[in-house]
């Protein structure tokens, strides 16, 4: 763990090994206790990604004057031929960015991202959600997207948002009493998800988009993150 650095307002941030699973375990209660929180946002993902492509993880957490961590973002040290060398939040997501109980402390946050991202010789460092720093960042829209939205107030109204084709393949999938829905972490269960998904990756011909698409080692672990 390197030496805590000063900032205002009564917060101290540090960075922490998020290969440490106890300094993690903290940062993931933080950031289970935030509504507003993301996946991408907690130890286990940058772990994930670390582990599929080689992209070093890093947290920087903040604490307050009793020592409780304030806030948190998890980063990768994205490098390559094809994404460049920046340090981003979260890497491989489409969300990710600091977490914190407040903007100064969000702010705190984020200027030892950019300490972080000098020591690492990376010319950017993005942040893809989260609280958005009160100054020195750039906002660039237009080059991700989340697939986030409001539920709609009941099943028919979700429905009726689906176009009528998927509309109709989904009623017909539902009137069919052969199929059951079934949850759970087993391990023949998620190797099941996996395999679904990693079909559907490939059928899409979409874009290495997280770990998963990259390592089927690097899924059991995210699926079994704590909720």
């Amino acid at each position: 763990m390197n030496a805590p650095m000063a900032f205002p307002a009564a917060v101290t941030v540090e960075r922490i090994d998020p290969m440490d699973r106890d300094a993690a375990a903290q940062v993931d209660t933080f950031i289970l206790a935030d509504p507003d929180s993301s996946p991408f946002q907690r130890p286990a993902w940058v772990r994930a990604v670390a582990a599929a492509t080689g992209n070093r993880a890093h947290m920087i957490v903040a604490r307050d004057g009793q020592g409780a961590i304030a806030g948190s973002v998890a980063l990768n040290h994205v490098r390559s031929m094809l994404f460049g060398n920046a340090l981003v939040s979260a890497g491989f997501a489409i969300d990710g960015g600091i977490a914190a109980r407040d903007p100064a402390t969000g702010q705190a946050l984020a200027d030892a991202v950019w300490a972080l991202a000098r020591e690492l010789g990376c010319p950017t460092a993005e942040l893809r959600g989260g609280l958005a720093p009160q100054q020195g960042w750039r906002v660039v829209e237009g080059h991700h997207l989340n697939f986030v939205r409001p539920l709609a107030a009941d099943s028919e109204a979700e429905l009726a948002r689906s176009p009528r084709k998927h509309r109709a393949e989904i009623r017909k999938a539902l009137g069919n009493a052969d199929l059951r829905a079934v949850h759970g972490r087993s391990d023949a269960l998620l190797d099941q998800h996996y395999g679904i998904y990693a079909q559907s990756v490939r059928n899409l011909a979409a874009r290495r988009s997280s770990p998963g698409a990259c390592s089927a080692r690097c899924w059991r672990p995210l699926a079994r993150m704590p909720t």
